[in-house]
């Protein structure tokens, strides 16, 4: 069975740009766990900003989810 990475970016809704991609140090073991993690910890990420700076800087985050093709994480 195939495990599944999740890659997070907070972009910038004011200069309509991200910032690096980081990889989550989890391996998920399908997509559903994975995409739906992602959620929680756009979530959290947004949470831990801030309303007034994420408001200011209309900050969003980005995320996906791949197939891990056997290489090491």
């Amino acid at each position: 069975m195939a495990n599944y990475i999740l890659i997070l970016m907070l972009c910038t809704g004011t200069g309509e740009k991200c910032f690096k991609e980081v990889k989550h140090d989890v391996l998920f073991k399908n997509y559903y766990h994975c995409i739906t993690s992602g959620y929680t910890i756009s979530n959290n990420i947004l949470n831990n900003l801030g309303e007034t700076l994420v408001n200011s800087n209309r900050f969003y985050v980005k995320f996906m989810c791949f197939e891990n093709k056997g290489e090491n994480t």
